[in-house]
């Protein structure tokens, strides 16, 4: 290595280029002094079995550093770019405080012997004294730095890290110390980034894990099976869930086949033609069909599914999610029926009668309310039967009625309504939830009676 020592040269070493080519550690010899090789044989036993790159780097510098009887020893990785060298972590002699984090190259030598640093490496007798580390006295000795020598681990053609000891005191670096730490440099280092890559591969594998985890409960709880085909191979996915809600056997190997064979054959073609839809014109699909569930009997599923394309368009994957959906089916055809029931009743009563949401938008009217109002389902529905109500009294009537939607109470005011010729009668409304099976409001049944007669002599 040709660096600075006290402003001499001190000597040559071998350079990063015959030290390290980039993938294997150098043979023990590097190192020039016959003492080294049963250091360098226990340097490579204490990084043979190491997986955490922090472990790498503590085992390196405190060998290193105890060896050489230095104060301090750290790997410096370095991003020219920045102008930067990071200390992961550093071995100190007891007294001495940890000099780990970032630093600027700048504050502590110029552009010149960094580069020198990174070509062959460098040394530094006295800081103090050294023309060309004065200037940043006070970096040096905030970290009790007096003298140091550094070697550079090259990779690919870059500067990616430094190995560097250094002393509190004035220090002569040897040749035969130098080319240690460029052989500890070529053998550490790349175990650093090893076991580096290896760390981010588990950690990725551990991630990936958790997140599946938490999907798969996600999947459950919410009572969701997944499924997914690969068109280029045919392989079909099912999970645990998916199985479940089929009622298909654990062991039993997935297929598209079995697959579909599952469904009622009366809602069979329905669901290959939404598949095959889905497949030509890359839109997602929806189905509801039913199965006969080998414990559970029959029941409905509900299925949602769409495509995976590559690059150029071509559909690769299917992929999808399931639920049972029995309940809510046979929920809402309780209540179709009901409100069937309801709609007949309704249309033979002489009252003024409606349905509504649950947010309060009026869906249905039943025969004689168009018939007082003259108007159409186009004109009142959703919140439209405003236009026959008195202007006066409409905003305490929406008031009423959205206190009403809000809490889930019944509903009971008077107010006039306008008949088809013009003229304004007054009716008692009633308004009662319709509940479903939770308590949840599911429709709310209003009814006008006329009470005009009643009513006129006392607005009088």
């Amino acid at each position: 290595m040709i660096g600075v020592q006290g402003g001499a040269p001190i000597g040559a070493m071998p350079s990063p280029q015959q030290i390290h080519a980039g993938t294997e550690a150098p043979p023990s010899n590097v190192s020039g002094h016959p003492r080294d090789a049963d250091f360098l044989r226990r340097l490579s036993e204490a990084l043979a079995a190491p997986v955490d790159p922090r472990h790498v780097i503590r085992a390196a510098c405190r060998l290193t550093g105890e060896y050489l009887g230095a104060s301090r020893c750290y790997f410096a990785e370095i991003d020219s770019a920045a102008q930067t060298v990071t200390v992961q972590e550093d071995w100190h002699s007891a007294e001495k405080v940890s000099i780990g984090g970032t630093h600027q190259m700048s504050a502590f030598l110029p552009q010149e012997l960094w580069a020198e640093m990174g070509r062959n490496g460098l040394a530094i007798r006295d800081v103090l004294l050294d023309d060309s580390t004065s200037p940043n006295v006070a970096s040096f000795e905030a970290l009790s730095v007096q003298s140091f020598a550094a070697a550079p681990f090259i990779r690919g053609g870059r500067w990616v890290a430094a190995l560097a000891a250094t002393d509190s005191q004035p220090r002569s670096w040897r040749q035969d110390e130098l080319e240690l730490l460029a052989a500890v440099a070529a053998r550490a280092w790349p175990l650093v980034e090893r076991a580096r890559e290896e760390h981010e591969r588990r950690r990725a594998e551990e991630a990936l894990r958790v997140s599946e985890e938490r999907l798969r409960l996600s999947y459950r709880v919410a009572g969701l099976g997944a499924w997914e085909w690969s068109m280029a191979t045919n392989e079909v996915y099912w999970s645990p869930e998916y199985r479940e809600i089929y009622g298909l056997d654990a062991q039993a190997p997935p297929s598209y086949k079995e697959g579909i064979a599952v469904v009622l054959e009366e809602d069979r073609p329905a669901v290959q033609d939404a598949v095959l839809e889905a497949v030509r014109s890359n839109q997602g699909y929806r189905t509801r069909h039913r199965i006969n569930h080998p414990q559970k009997g029959l029941r409905w599923i509900e299925a949602v599914g769409g495509t995976v394309r590559n690059a150029a368009g071509a559909p690769i994957r299917m992929l999808g999610i399931v639920r049972d959906v029995t309940e809510q089916h046979n929920t809402q055809e309780e209540l179709r029926q009901s409100e069937q029931q309801l709609r007949a009743l309704a249309d033979s009563i002489p009252q003024l009668a409606w349905m509504a949401e649950p947010d309060g938008n009026i869906f249905w009217y039943n025969r004689r309310w168009f018939e007082y109002t003259g108007t159409t389902l186009e004109q009142m529905q959703g919140w439209g039967w405003q236009s026959v109500h008195d202007p006066k009294i409409l905003p305490e009537v929406l008031k009423n009625w959205k206190q009403c939607i809000e809490t889930g109470q019944p509903f009971e005011m008077l107010f006039p309504l306008k008949s088809a010729r013009g003229e304004f009668r007054w009716f008692l409304t009633r308004v009662n939830p319709m509940r479903g099976s939770a308590g949840q409001v599911i429709r709310w049944f209003g009814t006008n009676t006329d009470i005009h007669q009643v009513k006129r002599p006392a607005s009088r």
